[in-house]
């Protein structure tokens, strides 16, 4: 009895772990494509009531067949044939919708990603390679800085070699590109 307590009460922490992220998950959804979800929570809730529908018009069918109502017989069946083709239609547009905001969201991340990877600090690898030797390969300035030796290579040549400050006097490749990208910041 206390063994099925204990997985009873492990398996609700893990059900309960499972939906911790489910609020933000949500809301980074929604504000990827706010159109597309509300779109894909509308075709579910129309893909979910009409097999609802199919069920009562297959039931109105057999009222009239049993009734030996042909005419009524052969209304519901046109009826049940516009809610199955409908079910088709929607789930193929839930199918197009998830689709579309799938691939929205999948850019919307990687923008993420791509932003808070270029936002980040680099004064734990600064901590880390401090008296090591450590390649780092960058195209921001404010990290190549921090280096001891710059090397810039263009088109897999290496074409200058130096600190930051003797690559800035010197006037080539590398003073070009810092002064394009200082231009960003201004």
């Amino acid at each position: 009895m206390q063994s099925l307590r204990a997985s009873v009460a492990a398996a609700g922490t893990a059900l309960r772990g499972s939906f911790e992220f489910t609020p933000r998950t949500l809301g980074l959804v929604f504000r990827s494509s706010r159109l597309g979800t509300i779109a894909v929570g509308g075709l579910s809730l129309v893909a979910s009531l009409l097999p609802l529908g199919v069920a009562y018009v297959g039931k109105r069918i057999i009222d009239a067949v049993v009734a030996r109502n042909a005419t009524q017989a052969l209304r519901w069946v046109m009826a049940e044939l516009l809610c199955v083709a409908a079910m088709s239609l929607v789930s193929q547009g839930l199918a197009l919708v998830r689709q579309i905001v799938g691939a929205r969201l999948g850019l919307d991340i990687n923008l993420l990603i791509l932003k808070t990877a270029t936002g980040l600090e680099l004064r734990h690898f600064e901590d880390s390679a401090r008296g090591k030797t450590s390649i780092l390969i960058s195209h921001r300035f404010p990290t190549v800085r921090m280096a001891d030796r710059i090397l810039v290579i263009d088109h897999g040549q290496v074409v200058q070699e130096g600190t930051h400050q003797s690559l800035v006097v010197a006037d080539g490749r590398y003073a070009h590109l810092f002064a394009l990208q200082a231009q960003g910041y201004e």
